[in-house]
């Protein structure tokens, strides 16, 4: 490198001593790199819609005045302690696929090519998944505690706020069950993540929720009187986790069912390798269904890698597969 290069190198941002080390950065990294952000950019938009959506449909039984559904607890700490730190672990941390795979097959990334990720149809798809969840986190509960029905023994009626807890916590739950649904690489720091967002919640609301916070001048510290004790009156209702086993089913439903038929039917060529047997190159492929799946590289005329997939037309028997079909992908 002479001295013009090194000038170059102090004024740059990223710098790379030979030119090997390009395809590392483009295959692995890049994808890496952009399929955490655009899965951070998409789920912060969803699991906002999904929050403060129930708001919005609080307001048409308020005529729109400035009464809110939540106490000021949740609305605080929504987004800094209930859902923050995993998806910030997953923007850091994830790997949809492993460095060899990437490596071993350059076509995979077609996938993240003209910003497949961030498409129209990707951002309209989490929005209108935040407020299908938000739908349900809101009128499931209205629907089991509608005309004032009593759900404790002594036929006590629950309040606002009771009905902010319950929205809130189907709502916790949720979100984080969809990011783990999402993730892919799990390590130390992304199990420890999720445990202390699903422990933190409980423990920080039943510490703001079972104390009246005074200061040293006897003054209340923090308005909490409105909430005392609620946290542990709606939870320990069987009606309670009724609703939210029913809110949680209901969520992931139509979600179970459209990543089945793209699974199974329409796999994308990530989805294909996850399921290649590196010692053999042949596997059992859930996307295309029990078919056998062969795989060769080769070099087209242009000098451009690529792998030609090939499925049997007939299943494969505990006894060995068939002769091959001539389907080709």
């Amino acid at each position: 490198m002479g001295k013009e290069g090194r000038q170059a190198v102090r004024c740059s941002d990223y710098a790379f001593a030979r030119f090997r080390f390009l395809q590392k950065i483009l295959l692995v990294h890049g994808p890496w790199y952009y399929i955490r952000v655009a899965m951070t950019v998409q789920y912060f938009f969803y699991k906002n819609i999904a929050f403060i959506t129930a708001q919005f449909f609080y307001a048409f039984y308020t005529q729109f005045s400035q009464q809110t559904v939540f106490e000021s607890f949740y609305l605080t700490f929504y987004n800094i302690t209930c859902t923050a730190l995993p998806i910030t672990i997953y923007g850091i941390f994830e790997q949809h696929l492993s460095k060899k795979m990437l490596l071993e097959n350059p076509l995979l990334y077609k996938e993240i090519s003209k910003n497949a990720k961030l498409r129209l149809w990707e951002c309209f798809y989490w929005c209108i998944l935040g407020f299908y969840h938000a739908f349900l986190f809101y009128y499931v509960p209205i629907w089991l505690l509608g005309d004032d029905i009593g759900l404790k023994s002594e036929q006590v009626n629950y309040g606002l706020w009771s009905f902010g807890t319950i929205i809130f916590t189907n709502c916790v739950i949720v979100v984080n069950i969809k990011l783990i649904i999402e993730t892919c690489h799990w390590n130390i720091l992304a199990v420890a993540s999720m445990v202390i967002t699903i422990v933190g919640y409980p423990t920080l609301a039943s510490i703001y929720s079972g104390i009246v916070w005074f200061n040293a001048t006897g003054w209340e510290l923090f308005s909490t009187t409105s909430l005392y004790w609620v946290f542990f009156e709606v939870h320990k209702i069987a009606a309670m986790w009724f609703c939210i086993l029913l809110s949680v089913g209901m969520a992931f439903l139509p979600d179970f069912v459209y990543k089945m038929i793209m699974y199974y039917y329409y796999p994308s060529q990530s989805q294909i390798e996850r399921q290649m047997l590196p010692s053999s190159q042949r596997c059992m492929c859930q996307g295309i269904g029990p078919f056998e799946l062969l795989r060769s590289n080769c070099m087209r005329e242009d000098g451009v890698f690529c792998s030609i997939y090939q499925r049997s037309d007939r299943l494969i028997t505990p006894h060995g597969s068939l002769d091959n079909g001539s389907l080709a992908t």
